[in-house]
């Protein structure tokens, strides 16, 4: 596989890329690993990621399907969205996890999933009504 981040003209004055954000579609974060570290330039990774808790149940309906083709294109797809002068190739091998109790918003080994932290936003404080609030 090639790096095709180093293709894009999207950021021609910055030189290169190691990061790319997006709330256009389920991929919100992209990492270049092979960037950030130079070491492993050679194996040409990047890390592509969702923070979005609206996400998580396509992403886990792509990952229950026999075959992850679709959840790979999906990757593609999103990727050639922010990428759109680059033709993003099939990766040679693809990892992928949900990770329930991820702790982008908390601690580590937490116990409360991102999906319960969600729901509790939209009433944290259930014993006050909302004009005790304002």
């Amino acid at each position: 596989p090639r790096r095709w981040w180093e293709e894009t003209q999207l950021v021609s004055p910055l030189g290169s890329i190691d990061r790319a954000w997006t709330r256009q579609n389920c991929i919100n974060l992209l990492e270049v690993l092979s960037v950030q570290h130079p070491e492993d330039r050679d194996q040409n990774l990047t890390r592509s990621v969702y923070d979005d808790s609206s996400c998580v149940s396509a992403w886990e309906e792509y990952m229950r399907r026999p075959l992850p083709d679709d959840l790979i294109e999906e990757v593609r797809r999103g990727l050639q969205s922010i990428f759109p002068d680059v033709n993003i190739p099939i990766p040679r091998k693809t990892f992928y996890k949900i990770w329930p109790g991820a702790w982008h918003f908390q601690r580590p080994h937490s116990t409360f999933t991102n999906r319960e932290i969600a729901n509790w936003a939209l009433q944290p404080l259930p014993r006050f009504n909302h004009q005790a609030l304002t």
